[in-house]
């Protein structure tokens, strides 16, 4: 397999996360109306972060042809680069799914009082 199919299998590997947090990011700019300006703010940070976390990913997978063909590493080393290359990866992952978290409870409005009073004690259910 040449290089330029092994990238476009990462690359459409990934295309349905990359075309969810895209619409994300259109449907949170189309709704500044509706959603508080931090909440705005905080989604549309946590969805960039996410477009950046897999896009780095789709990067850093389809080189390691390149990186391991070009590079004086033995097994292990590469290993370890690899391992440190997802921890980042991961924490970016982290971060993103963090922002869009706080976004959702950033937006949150407070519960409506119920329709009916509530009884303030259980005296009415010991005369039964």
């Amino acid at each position: 397999m040449d290089e330029f199919a092994y990238v476009a299998i990462q690359f459409v590997a990934q295309l349905p996360a990359l075309i969810v947090l895209v619409v994300g990011l259109v449907l949170v700019a189309t709704r500044r109306h509706t959603l508080t300006s931090r909440a705005r703010a905080l989604a549309t940070s946590g969805c960039a972060v996410l477009l950046a976390g897999i896009l780095l990913g789709v990067a850093w997978t389809s080189s390691y042809i390149w990186v391991y063909a070009d590079g004086d590493f033995n097994a292990r080393e590469f290993g370890l680069i690899t391992a440190a290359v997802g921890l980042v990866l991961t924490l970016i992952h982290a971060t993103g799914l963090a922002l869009v978290i706080a976004a959702v409870l950033a937006g949150a409005r407070p519960a409506a009082p119920p329709a009916f009073p509530m009884p303030q004690d259980d005296r009415h259910i010991q005369a039964l």
